[in-house]
């Protein structure tokens, strides 16, 4: 379940954390703009009270997981690349999210096998008027 998932990613987090130049000067008290450290957890403040966990960009693993579970789980039904953005973008931070996500999408079997069609559907037929043939 949720919590089962949650408890993963913690474990790959924490590694990435730990072996993160950019989060060791965080945690030492450098401070850099829009990051912030608070119960030993990292987050990036795009404004104030808005705090989403940041992910390191070495963590690709556990961005991977987290884009999946934004995106191929049943719950969340395949959404566009925007869509998983902006519901990722929520709670999570990391450079390049976005380039990231269109990837992991552009790849997504499922998204390439149903996704919509994008020409023009055929028109309605148009009618013709039925010539005359009687004779005069």
């Amino acid at each position: 379940g949720d919590l089962t998932v949650w408890a993963e990613w913690q474990y790959k987090l924490r590694d990435a954390w730990n072996s993160d130049s950019f989060v060791t000067r965080l945690k030492n008290g450098e401070k850099i703009p829009h990051f912030i450290v608070s119960n030993n957890m990292v987050y990036y403040q795009d404004e104030p009270g808005n705090n989403r966990l940041y992910i390191p960009s070495s963590a690709g693993s556990l961005q991977n997981d987290i884009i999946s579970e934004f995106h191929d789980t049943p719950i969340a039904g395949h959404l566009s690349d925007k869509k998983t953005l902006e519901r990722i973008k929520r709670y999570f931070y990391w450079p390049n999210m976005q380039p990231t996500i269109t990837q992991f999408i552009k790849s997504c079997d499922t998204c390439r096998r149903m996704k919509r069609r994008t020409f023009a559907r055929p028109s309605d037929p148009i009618p013709y008027p039925i010539p005359d043939y009687h004779s005069p």
